[in-house]
């Protein structure tokens, strides 16, 4: 149940991730090209929209000038009409640099700000070890995240969801910060480092760190439900 609880946490922070940038990029007159909520499967989709099996995870694609798409084919976004069509748009290679980048992590941003609401002055006190305990979570033993993971019930009766729910947010949108391909991390040190292989590189040790932390508590989760029954 636990489990379950956090899963839809989790995914209600990563709509509200995708929410930021979609309506950062109305206001911007961007014109969008796709708008994916969830990873996996596909279980519906309407016009440039699709919601998929697993609501962990989302992208939205921007038009370019290149794409053979045709005005029916892409939504034009627009700041004085939020939902009417508006010729005027542009595509997101016009954009300086500090517009896209602003974009890029426009969803962590939202995110950091709500959690901030609901955790007052405790976000001060909790952001550095938050940070710390991303980057160690490699290192550290399977049964510390086994006890982690069995706290986790016992957090959420001791503080409330809406408690819980910040923590989610701000771990959310610190993690989407690593530079990774799929992640904001990813499009900012795109537009950040221009040379390639640079490039190449800190993806590929992006990836690799990330697929440890991925791995290390997938087992640790097995290794809890395992206990528990």
């Amino acid at each position: 149940m636990t489990i379950l609880i956090l899963f839809s946490l989790f995914s209600i922070a990563v709509f509200i991730d995708l929410m930021g940038i979609f309506v950062l990029s109305r206001l911007l007159n961007l014109k969008l090209k796709e708008f994916t909520y969830g990873v996996g499967l596909s279980i519906y989709q309407e016009h440039l929209v699709k919601i998929k099996l697993f609501p962990i995870g989302g992208s939205i694609a921007f038009c370019s000038r290149d794409d053979k798409s045709t005005e029916d084919e892409a939504v034009v976004v627009t700041p004085s009409a939020f939902l009417e069509p508006n010729h005027n748009y542009r595509f997101f290679e016009e954009m300086n640099y500090v517009t896209k980048v602003f974009l890029a992590i426009s969803g962590c941003i939202v995110l950091s700000i709500l959690a901030s609401f609901i955790l007052g002055t405790d976000i001060l006190t909790e952001l550095f070890p938050w940070l710390l305990s991303i980057v160690e979570s490699p290192f550290l033993s399977t049964e510390v995240r086994v006890g982690f993971i069995s706290l986790s019930h016992e957090y959420i009766l001791n503080n409330g969801l809406l408690y819980v729910f910040a923590k989610v947010c701000f771990f959310h949108a610190i993690v989407n910060l690593l530079p990774l391909p799929m992640l904001h991390g990813g499009a900012f040190i795109v537009q950040l480092v221009k040379n390639k292989k640079m490039l190449d590189t800190i993806f590929l040790i992006g990836f690799f760190y990330w697929v440890i932390i991925i791995v290390s508590w997938l087992y640790a989760l097995i290794q809890y439900i395992t206990i528990a029954l």
